[in-house]
């Protein structure tokens, strides 16, 4: 599971956590942080500043579709649920 926390101190974390578990065991990867630094919008894209980089980069574009945050880059698109 992916997380991101846009922070209103824009503040901006996105983690990974991995688990995983069949009949009868179970895994924990616990939670790993990806990157960690400050957001902005700018004309309808999110850019990113990660901590210790001098500039910021876009990471997307972005819209929202009812309850979700949706991003888009040359990666792909991610849908956030609040």
């Amino acid at each position: 599971m992916r997380s991101l926390t846009l922070g209103a101190d824009g503040r901006v974390s996105q983690s990974v956590r991995s688990v995983g578990g069949g009949g009868n065991w179970s895994a924990d990867g616990g939670e790993r942080t990806e990157f960690s630094g400050r957001w902005m919008v700018r004309d309808g894209s999110l850019w990113v500043q990660p901590d210790g980089q001098p500039r910021f980069v876009a990471a997307g574009r972005y819209r929202f579709s009812g309850p979700y945050l949706v991003t888009e880059n040359a990666q792909g698109r991610l849908v956030w649920q609040r």
